[in-house]
């Protein structure tokens, strides 16, 4: 997937490329994108059972942040499906399928390092999320998505480095 920046073109970095501070830029711009619109469509089409697995899901990945586990391996993949659950939800393949290549795992590893070291999240903040899909009011599922992904984004930059230094360690 490419999507037009202002002067230039956004491409998704080939699995295992190291991950600088630009790339994360451009993945977080190109996961908003996907995202908010995986929002929209999940509140507009997505049946009641699959609102009441995502809470179940969402219960699951808020208590394994709280607990601060400073692996991200098993954490980003949880968050990671989770929200690969929401694209499903929307009733489309192709944002599911968008999410799932290039650099949106390498995301989740920072986010579950920012979530769990940097600036703690709310106890329900997967669950705030999912309440607002189940209003099935497409705006305010792309508010609080939006609100979601941008929480905490002042410290990715930090999370890159501490994400570095954990995989250089093993």
């Amino acid at each position: 997937m490419r999507q037009l920046i202002p002067g230039q073109l956004l491409e998704i970095p080939k699995p295992g490329k190291a991950f600088t501070a630009e790339t994360v830029k451009n993945e977080q711009v190109l996961r908003a994108a996907i995202e908010c619109h995986s929002a929209r469509l999940c509140a507009r089409n997505a049946k009641q059972q699959d609102f009441i697995i995502l809470k179940e899901e969402a219960i699951l990945l808020d208590r394994a942040i709280a607990k601060r586990d400073k692996h991200p391996k098993e954490g980003s993949k949880m968050h990671f499906d989770f929200h690969l659950r929401i694209a499903e939800f929307s009733g489309f393949p192709i944002p599911q399928k968008d999410l799932g290549k290039a650099g949106f795992l390498e995301l989740m590893r920072l986010n579950w390092i920012n979530a769990t070291l940097l600036k703690p999240v709310p106890k329900d903040w997967h669950q705030q999320l999912v309440r607002a899909l189940a209003t099935k009011d497409p705006d305010y599922a792309e508010k609080k998505m939006r609100e979601h992904f941008n929480f905490g984004d002042e410290y990715d930059l930090e999370a890159l480095k501490q994400s570095q230094s954990f995989y250089l360690n093993q």
